[in-house]
């Protein structure tokens, strides 16, 4: 073997092995369809920002999975075609959708039977509309993410999910987009633009800080950085900037993939034994369950002050 054929034996590897090591790849998830401030837009409009979303995801060529309150359908205990028309447009884009229930319940807030009766609930209308376009309908995504603050309620949980045909939707990548979204509403009616603007810009580089800080936790815990899934909501936010953050994650390196795929890494057999009243990223329940130490989740990042005080929401 010659030494020239040698030498491009070891790059070729080198470049292979360098390409292995900064491939990424996320699944991406929109929560609260029809839309998320339901009761702040006419149907007409939130069928409007859905096409504007849609034409985002479509651009990107993102296999998403929107996940729907079926209650938001109902006005006066009718149905609203518009909003009916809504779950359409995306399966008519070839989008999965997924249950969230019927009225976003909080799960640690009402009886377990209860919450399943309102779980089964959400499905009717959506899993006809899917089958019907033999498009599959089987991920549930927890509302607010939470799970059972009781390891009796969180093992309920997963055992009636399985008895129903359902695959938990996970998230690692969990942030606070929906602030930045009710600012960004706020502006909208008040006509402010430049605070639009300026929510706009910071949502993405928030997001980037977001998805940079969870690659960080996925090397420590995994020495890789896994198939991540993101989580963002059907807002006017999105409508409006939803194709900027496409391209900063494509920037990023990462490819779009569909859940199916996402969930295909090992990662996502960790054990997850994560019990507690409210709902972190799958990395930190993975974490928690490994009983590693507080530090590991110091540096994540932070809604700006500005945006807490102007939208009035503290939380965080």
């Amino acid at each position: 073997m010659s030494t020239l054929y040698k030498l491009c034996i070891i790059i070729l590897i080198s470049v292979v092995s360098n390409n292995a090591q900064t491939e990424k790849f996320m699944a991406v998830t929109f929560d609260d369809l029809p839309f998320q401030q339901n009761r702040d837009y006419s149907a007409v409009e939130q069928l409007e920002f859905n096409k504007r979303i849609i034409s985002h995801i479509l651009q990107y060529d993102i296999p998403a999975v929107g996940f729907v309150n079926e209650g938001k359908l109902f006005d006066d205990d009718k149905i609203d075609s518009t909003k009916l028309d809504i779950l359409k447009l995306w399966l008519d884009a070839g989008l999965e959708l997924g249950n969230h229930t019927f009225s976003h319940p909080n799960i640690n807030a009402l009886p377990f039977e209860e919450y399943k009766a309102d779980l089964l609930k959400g499905e009717k209308i959506t899993r006809r509309l899917a089958e019907e376009r033999n498009i599959k309908y089987e991920y549930f995504r927890h509302p607010y993410l939470r799970s059972g603050e009781t390891e009796e309620i969180m093992l309920a949980l997963k055992k009636f999910l399985k008895n129903n045909n359902y695959k938990e939707a996970p998230v690692t990548i969990d942030n606070s987009e929906w602030i930045f979204a009710f600012g960004y509403n706020k502006a909208f009616k008040e006509n402010n633009i430049e605070m639009m603007k300026k929510l706009g810009t910071d949502y993405v580089d928030y997001m980037i800080e977001k998805i940079k800080y969870y690659e960080v936790q996925s090397q420590q815990l995994f020495n890789r950085n896994i198939k991540q899934v993101l989580l963002v909501h059907s807002n006017l936010l999105n409508a409006d900037y939803f194709d900027e953050l496409a391209e900063a994650i494509k920037n990023e390196g990462y490819e779009f993939v569909s859940m199916d795929e996402a969930l295909q890494d090992e990662a996502y057999n960790s054990e997850n034994n994560f019990v507690g009243k409210y709902g972190p990223s799958w990395i930190h329940r993975w974490a928690l369950t490994k009983g590693v130490d507080k530090s590991f989740f110091n540096g994540e990042p932070k809604v700006p002050q500005y945006l807490k005080d102007y939208s009035g929401i503290q939380y965080e």
